[in-house]
């Protein structure tokens, strides 16, 4: 099972880092994958923008994973790169059409969820 750890400083034997702020829902998403798959992974947590302007330069968004010095960003291109990388056990169904669904699924919660945060950040943190 993958290592839910909150880390400052992580070593660079750890193969697989997921880096996030303190709370971060499509970081859970991405935490969930990794477990399902069994890969350990260190969680690296920060809330200075520096830290994220360094993890993701370009996105400037978090989650990032790192694997093996590979970054990539954004929870859905993360989800799917796990399952290219390492395909079993599989995320999304053998059937085409379904696997496409789930991930149109995945991709409209998505959407829905960044809509609510971000007027209740909106309203709470104006």
């Amino acid at each position: 099972m993958g290592d839910m750890t909150e880390t400052k400083g992580v070593s660079s034997q750890d193969p697989i880092r997921l880096y996030t702020q303190a709370l971060n829902s499509y970081t859970e998403k991405v935490a969930a994958a990794l477990a399902l798959k069994g890969m350990p992974f260190a969680r690296v947590v920060s809330e200075e923008p520096e830290d994220v302007q360094r993890w993701s330069p370009i996105a400037r968004t978090l989650p990032v994973l790192e694997i093996d010095g590979r970054r990539k960003s954004d929870s859905i291109k993360i989800v799917k790169w796990l399952d290219e990388l390492h395909p079993n056990p599989p995320l999304f169904s053998g059937d085409p059409r379904i696997a496409e669904a789930q991930r149109h699924l995945a991709e409209w919660s998505d959407d829905s969820f960044t809509w609510s945060w971000n007027r209740w950040r909106t309203a709470r943190y104006p």
